[in-house]
């Protein structure tokens, strides 16, 4: 197997509705390695690489002759996103599906290693958590790091949101959970259902409400938001409308973190209002 290498550029999927590559990061100078919505104005990041780091231009991924998936970063050189016994376990080729996963493949066509194993905020249809795995909000809007909320799906089958102890990744307090204990895993449905399911595929219970919304030519996403609230977004491909959320899981936001300690879901003196767009934060007004 030769090298490859990807420099800023895309790395699109059969259908060319999901790249994989270098995208720029605002107005600043550096660049997120990520998988994004391709064929629509805004490219929607769903994935990004080592923890929402920017790197700078000139900064290439390579999968290795030995198997291993390195990005080369022009500042403080290479970092490894998968190096798990790579020549051992026969590393033939890497692809980016036209479901947003990229993987990594032996040359029986079994992933060695995907994306949808590893989420950042995001999952999408066909996608599926395992018990222990998180998904983590971004720090703002634009900053892809890790924020102040976390979505995990616990050893025991429990779906829980938490406050994390931020800037660590360590959970602090839980504001919504379903109480349920099993063998479950979340499962995003392609028809638009983000559910539970048991190990015969059932549908348990679902971890946002079904939307009533017509699926029909669209994308789907299910993202925790930087705000703290787990939406699924659609965006229809017909008339071009914007991202726009169907259903949340919690439905307020702004009652449902009520911390002892701590900031709640806007921070220390932030207040949170509920308005037509979602939450937003506000500096509380002074009166005398």
């Amino acid at each position: 197997m030769s090298n490859m290498f990807f420099g800023i550029m895309a790395f699109p999927s059969p259908s060319g509705e999901f790249a994989f590559g270098f995208q720029k990061n605002g107005n600043g100078g550096g660049f997120l390695l990520a998988i994004w919505f391709d064929k629509i104005p805004e490219k929607t990041i769903v994935w990004s690489a080592i923890n929402g780091k920017l790197v700078q231009k000139g900064s290439t991924v390579e999968l290795t002759a030995d198997g291993r998936l390195l990005l080369n970063n022009t500042v403080g050189g290479s970092i490894s996103i998968w190096d798990d016994q790579p020549a051992a376990s026969g590393v033939a080729y890497a692809a980016m599906l036209d479901t947003g996963n990229f993987v990594l493949a032996n040359r029986s066509s079994f992933n060695l290693w995907e994306s949808f194993q590893h989420p950042t905020d995001t999952i999408l249809p066909t996608q599926i958590l395992h018990p222990g795995n998180s998904l983590f909000a971004r720090h703002l809007l634009t900053n892809y790091s890790k924020g102040r909320f976390m979505f995990k799906l616990e050893s025991n089958g429990t779906p829980v949101l938490y406050t994390t102890n931020f800037p660590f990744d360590s959970p602090n307090s839980h504001y919504w959970s379903i109480q349920t204990v099993g063998n479950y895993q979340v499962f995003f449905n392609p028809c638009g259902f983000i559910y539970l399911t048991d190990s015969e595929q059932n549908r348990v219970e679902d971890i946002v409400p079904p939307t009533r919304e017509s699926l029909k030519d669209s994308y789907q996403r299910a993202t925790l938001d930087y705000n703290g609230v787990l939406m699924h977004y659609i965006y229809q491909k017909t008339n071009g409308r914007l991202w726009y959320g169907v259903a949340s899981s919690p439905i307020n936001i702004c009652t449902a973190v009520v911390e002892t300690t701590g900031g709640g879901a806007c921070g220390f003196n932030g207040l949170c209002v509920l308005g037509d767009q979602g939450p937003t934060c506000e500096c509380p007004m002074v009166t005398r």
